[in-house]
């Protein structure tokens, strides 16, 4: 389908205007538009779960801070009641 647009300058130098290629041109724009959204949520999701699993990590960590607070205090009591004998020596 091939239409003239209205044209100011010398009809020999005016193109006709082509319906079908600029309709086949936005719909492949269209098309790849919505290629570039699913990559882009593909990649969102991937993102989520990399970061959850490092907060799940971190959580595992935090846990384990309380456990190692609790050693080092008991490691701090053994090494007075050490330093308390070997002074009694």
């Amino acid at each position: 389908m091939t239409l003239y647009a209205p044209c100011t300058r010398d009809k020999a130098a005016c193109k006709p205007f082509d319906a079908d290629r600029a309709r086949a041109k936005a719909k492949a724009e269209i098309v790849q538009r919505s290629k570039a959204r699913k990559v882009k949520q593909q990649m969102d999701a991937e993102w989520k779960i990399e970061n959850l699993r490092k907060l799940e990590g971190l959580s595992e960590l935090s846990g384990m801070r309380k456990d190692i607070q609790r050693i080092a205090v008991a490691l701090e009591k053994l090494t007075s009641i050490e330093g308390k004998d070997s002074n009694e020596e």
